[in-house]
């Protein structure tokens, strides 16, 4: 019988095509378990001196490189798999060929991009007085700059760089280092090439460099820095396992790391998060490009503007420039613009590759919370949204305020921060079918009826309704019971309007029937009527999918809650 040809690994482009040949050289191998090919790793580093502590590979490791959807490519590791499948001499060669070209080409870059000078500080830049100070002070702890996508936390990094550079620091040395943690075509670099890198960049051979192993890269890595005052800016790092090596233990010089997610770097680092822009602040980058005349003519429109792209200096410099160049327009006429068109449009690309690093658990809940009514979620609510348990919806809500595409505003409770709840809505559209967007608001609606039919029961006792069960016992005092009416009243008011726009009347009646009295009671004459309106009002039809056509389920804004409840007979209207 003759043997089947080695599979040709051609020409792959991304880490999928390669995942796709692996899968077809271990089946023309046999299918030896994961488990026997870490086994056989180990043999064939071992004859090529590697340390005992570093030659056998885990088997869910080696089972990574088999999976499509992956975004690092180890590529000692892929051609010790490919020897281990009984790949010898030329045909071992072309893999290894194809792997280099597949890594050195656009779209699965493996080592960063490392620049042994720093990048120029662009403009315009405004603001961040303190932040600097704080990263500027003598310290010879690692930085971490966090903070949400189009914030400025590349070109916050840079400008501290220089002012560390100008104070003298970096004398053996200015190191700028792209970790691609976030790029929306290339994979995160991979800490071995980049040890390789910057071990060349500070002076090493470059044939001595490619023979050492990940832990003897670091450990030289480390060695020089601490005997050389070097300047490092890490830029964009994707998580603790692509930084964990490429940190210095204690030296001379001063290394900066910017990453979104807010848990990135070990313990004896120093942090800063950089929020949005104050309204001052807005004013001065304005200002920078259209003119400080122009800007103290119109303070009420550079306000507006800067609300528009959510004081976010990606989007405000973009916005400015295009601004600049129409000097006929008024500052006025321009808010009146940006705000007819979609909102967070230079943002978008940073936001996206911020989604894509989510699970698809986290994904969902992310888009499924752009239909709350009331624009702030806890666990009780986003769950119900999401049709999970409260726990796991807590659990999802924390890890997207570590990617900042949430913020935490207290007891419990999520936001979106500025720019990306439109982000999310379009997603929702755009992946949602609106069938789950159904699903998610009736499990919304039948929460907030629920929970507050027991909160009013815990306070008041239950009330005569024989049409509805008696609530489940949410709250265990009274005490509790208050505390959950008087932070979500305004909330249940949104979410009756929008249960009686989208023709689910029970609820929107269930509301009214329930915290009506309450509301009176505790002073909100206003907010009771309006509830009231809406329970009347509501639709009669029982499915919503007739409701709305045209629009479908998705408000353009969270309510404004204040307005609608402050003045009687005001409906509620969008921000």
């Amino acid at each position: 019988m003759d043997l089947l040809p080695i599979p040709d690994p051609g020409s792959p482009r991304t880490p999928d095509e390669l995942a796709d040949l692996l899968r077809a050289l271990r089946g023309w191998a046999g299918n030896p378990s994961y488990a026997e090919l870490a086994r056989r790793i180990g043999v064939v580093r071992a004859a090529r001196g590697v340390p005992a502590s570093e030659r056998m590979p885990g088997r869910v490791t080696v089972y990574d490189c088999f999976r499509t959807g992956r975004r690092r490519i180890d590529m000692d590791l892929v051609l010790d798999i490919v020897t281990a499948l009984g790949v010898e001499g030329p045909a071992r060669e072309q893999w290894r060929r194809a792997v280099r070209a597949m890594l050195g080409r656009p779209g699965s870059g493996s080592g960063g991009r490392i620049r042994t000078e720093l990048p120029a500080p662009a403009e315009p830049f405004a603001g961040r007085g303190a932040e600097l100070r704080a990263v500027t002070v003598p310290d010879s702890r690692p930085v971490v700059v966090t903070g949400m996508p189009g914030v400025g936390k590349t070109q916050f990094a840079i400008r501290a760089a220089h002012m560390l550079a100008a104070a003298g620091h970096g004398s053996h040395g200015r190191l700028f280092v792209d970790l691609h943690g976030y790029h929306p075509h290339l994979p995160p670099a991979e800490p071995a090439a980049v040890l390789a890198g910057l071990l060349v960049a500070l002076g090493q051979p470059a044939e001595r460099v490619h023979r050492l192993t990940l832990l003897a890269r670091a450990t030289r890595y480390r060695e020089l820095l601490a005997e050389r005052d070097v300047l490092i800016v890490l830029d964009d790092a994707a998580d603790d396992d692509q930084l964990r090596s490429l940190l210095p233990g204690t030296g001379r010089g001063v290394t900066l790391v910017t990453a979104r997610n807010g848990l990135v770097g070990a313990a004896g680092v120093r942090r800063v998060e950089l929020q949005p822009l104050a309204c001052t602040e807005v004013a001065e980058l304005f200002g920078q490009v259209v003119g400080a005349d122009r800007v103290r003519a119109e303070p009420e429109a550079v306000a507006e503007l800067g609300r528009l792209c959510g004081n976010l200096p990606l989007d405000l410099a973009v916005n400015a420039a295009r601004i600049a160049g129409t000097p006929a327009w008024s500052l006025a006429d321009q808010a009146r613009r940006l705000a007819a068109l979609p909102r967070g449009s230079a943002v978008r690309p940073a936001l996206a590759a911020s989604y894509r690093q989510l699970t698809a658990t986290d994904r969902r809940l992310f888009r499924l919370l752009a239909l709350h009514p009331g624009g702030r979620a806890d666990a009780a609510s986003a769950g119900a949204l999401a049709g999970r348990p409260a726990a796991q919806a807590a659990e999802s809500l924390l890890r997207l305020s570590h990617e900042h595409l949430l913020r935490p505003v207290g007891d419990g409770t999520y936001e979106y921060p500025c720019l990306v709840r439109e982000f999310a809505l379009h997603l929702t559209v755009e992946e949602d079918p609106y069938s789950v967007q159904v699903a998610a608001l009736e499990g919304l609606f039948e929460h907030y009826s629920s929970t507050a039919a027991a909160a009013v029961a815990a306070v008041s006792g239950p009330a005569r309704d024989e049409r509805r069960p008696a609530p489940p016992p949410h709250f265990p005092d009274a005490r509790s019971a208050l505390a959950w009416l008087e932070r979500e009243w305004a909330t249940a008011v949104a979410v009756a309007a929008r249960a009686a726009e989208v023709g689910r009347t029970e609820h929107a009646r269930a509301l009214s029937r329930t915290l009506g009295r309450h509301l009176r009671d505790a002073g909100h004459g206003d907010a009771a009527e309006t509830l009231q309106r809406h329970a009347q009002d509501a639709r009669t039809t029982a499915d919503p999918a007739g409701a709305l056509p045209g629009r479908g389920l998705i408000p353009e804004r969270p309510a404004r809650l204040t307005e609608a409840v402050r003045r009687p007979g005001a409906a509620l209207e969008p921000t």
